[in-house]
């Protein structure tokens, strides 16, 4: 299976940051959101789930959500005029508004538009509104918004800084320094004119910190304290720097001094309990996770980490009562059950979830994907099946209960359930993706070949078909042909590199360099300061046509777009070099990529062979 089609199912919702033990904040990006911490036992994020249309739905019952959905975006409209006719801060408005759209980005954007249109001066609504973009990988609108803000008030940071994470996040690293010096210069004239100013030192320790500049971070930490020795934030912010740096018992002591100072800032104990764990200190750990879960009932962190500690001593009854409320809450760390309880004891908890919420789809669900891992696919089935009773217009159960039919060997039955899905809604691309990957993995090419060409005619003015036909023909040998319908989707879609990457590997893995050189050569003048990667491939393709020259400057300008690349690229340059004759450059080369790999023994070989070389020369 192509990695195209191994990721077609990440079509991605919209996803909030959560920052733990503090209120939500969606415009207040100046406190660093707790990392992950570094436990085995931490699941990967569940698949996103498609924001699809209905699977089928009556008008009547759109027509009823609609109005329902419309009320409640005018209500919470209402209430956010109020709240900001009152005089709320702009930082409280924020949690009010997190609080009451229950994670629905959509409707989030609509209100913040919705107030920002009433007030287009209002530069808060721009950092909310980039946010949920952001959230949403929207990027170039979250751009925007935060472009709208920063020429609304040149002069607050806080824009700059949103902009630099945005701009990091898309690995333009150039452009996301700038924001941030910029953002930082800013900061650093709010304390030169207010030297007690706490947050400035906070808010400009935190960008020093997303620049990887942990010691001064730290020394502007440490200045903060000094004016406002009482800060428990600033001890917590300084105790998770400190932990970046290794420093584990000054951190521990920053953060047992957060918790005396305010023993209700939950944002402290979970980082504090990690690192107790961590050390071994399981009892202490227990009771700071304790002491978190009392400060956030509904935080599922504190319960699977306080879950960790139970299982290693062996306390089994508190291990089911976490995870009948972890099931409770709906959230995607309850998928451990079986890991934690073993099968059995984990269907239990997954049945009684439905017997207490007999219509909650999400029970059910849980229960489906638990008895998959165990291989009951009949059952699974049955779920599946009495879940699109209960969500007839949530298209997840109908590929669910697909995928189902696939794993118990019943082909047809899964195959009729995309064929269903399409027919149904033909401009819903899928239901197409599914299917072809469907009929794909049983080699039933030529069926899969008709499939694709079905979207096209649904979709002639979507790149989506032409890319699945492309794929196919590439699978089934057939390169001029597939060739042909990639640049269709480049000419459809030519903003997306990654069609560049595909039809770019297409060309020089069937020995067309010229033109995998012209292909990547124009994904990066589509937009030549975000494709760090297309210049690495274009370097590939020079250095095989024998450009070397070229060959190392696309290389350099790779790593002038992303410094942090691991290495690999130095190796590549040094190689080059080598074969030039210019040893000691190409030496150079190979320390700069030892220093991103020190356990490389193959580039410390080379650096020991280069050494010999250039000893010799010089005798």
């Amino acid at each position: 299976m192509s990695r195209k089609f191994a990721t077609v199912l990440a079509i991605t919702s919209a996803i909030a940051t959560v920052t733990v033990g503090v209120p939500k904040v969606w415009g207040d990006n100046a406190e660093l959101p707790p990392q992950s911490p570094q436990v085995s036992d931490r699941p990967a994020a569940e698949q996103p789930q498609a924001d699809t249309p209905a699977a089928n739905p009556t008008t009547k019952s759109r027509e009823c959500n609609s109005n329902k959905d419309r009320n409640k975006e005018d209500e919470l409209f209402e209430e956010i005029l109020s709240y900001r006719r009152n005089g709320e801060k702009d930082d409280n408005f924020s949690c009010y508004l997190w609080q009451h759209i229950n994670g629905d980005m959509a409707l989030a954007n609509k209100l913040v538009q919705r107030t920002i249109a009433h007030d287009p001066k209002w530069t808060f609504g721009y950092f909310l509104a980039g946010d949920i973009l952001k959230h949403q990988q929207k990027y170039d609108e979250a751009i925007a918004q935060y472009q709208k803000s920063i020429a609304l008030d040149p002069n607050n940071p806080k824009g700059y800084e949103l902009l630099g994470c945005v701009l990091d996040t898309q690995q333009r690293k150039k452009e996301a320094e700038a924001a941030y010096n910029r953002a930082a210069e800013l900061y650093r004239q709010r304390i030169a004119k207010s030297p007690t100013d706490e947050a400035a030192y906070s808010k400009l320790a935190i960008i020093l910190q997303r620049q990887k500049k942990l010691d001064e971070a730290i020394v502007l930490y440490r200045r903060g304290i000094e004016v406002n020795p009482r800060n428990s934030r600033l001890y917590s912010l300084l105790g998770l720097t400190l932990q970046q740096q290794g420093k584990l018992s000054e951190a521990l002591n920053a953060y047992s001094k957060a918790i005396d100072l305010d023993s209700k800032d939950g944002f402290v104990y979970l980082f504090y309990g990690m690192l107790l764990q961590q050390q071994g200190q399981l009892d202490k750990a227990e009771s700071i996770y304790r002491s978190f879960i009392q400060l956030n009932p509904k935080d599922d962190m504190g319960y699977i980490y306080l879950a960790q500690i139970l299982h290693a001593k062996g306390k089994k009854d508190e291990l089911r009562s976490i995870f009948a409320t972890l099931i409770a809450q709906e959230s995607h760390f309850s998928n451990l059950a079986s890991a934690y309880l073993g099968a059995e004891d984990a269907t239990a908890i997954y049945r009684e979830a439905i017997v207490k919420n007999p219509n909650k789809p999400e029970a059910y669900s849980r229960l489906a994907k638990h008895l998959g891992s165990l291989h009951k696919y009949d059952e699974v089935i049955a779920i599946y099946q009495k879940l699109i009773e209960l969500s007839p217009q949530d298209l997840r159960y109908y590929v669910f209960l697909a995928d189902a039919f696939k794993a118990a060997k019943k082909y047809d039955e899964g195959i009729a359930i995309y064929r269903k899905l399409i027919n149904s809604q033909p401009q819903e691309i899928q239901p197409y993706y599914q299917l072809v990957i469907f009929l794909s993995e049983q080699s039933r090419l030529g069926e899969a070949v008709q499939i694709a060409k079905q979207a096209i005619a649904a979709m002639p003015q979507k790149h989506e078909g032409y890319s699945l036909l492309a794929e196919i023909l590439q699978n089934q040998g057939k390169i001029d042909e597939a060739i042909a319908q990639y640049r269709k989707v480049i000419e459809l879609d030519p903003k997306e590199y990654q069609h560049y990457w595909d039809l770019g590997e297409l060309l020089q893995k069937n020995g067309k360099l010229n033109d995998a050189a012209a292909i990547y050569r124009q994904g990066i003048a589509n937009d030549p300061d975000r494709n760090p990667y297309t210049y690495e491939l274009l370097g590939n393709v020079l250095a095989e046509l024998g450009k070397k020259d070229e060959a190392i400057a696309a290389y350099r300008q790779s790593l002038e777009l992303n410094p942090e690349e691991p290495g690999s690229l130095h190796v590549s340059i040094a190689k080059i070099l080598k074969q030039q004759g210019k040893l000691k450059e190409a030496l150079a080369e190979y320390k700069l990529a030892l220093s991103n790999n020190e356990d490389s023994d193959e580039i410390k070989d080379e650096i020991r062979k280069l050494e010999r070389e250039i000893s010799k020369g010089r005798n």
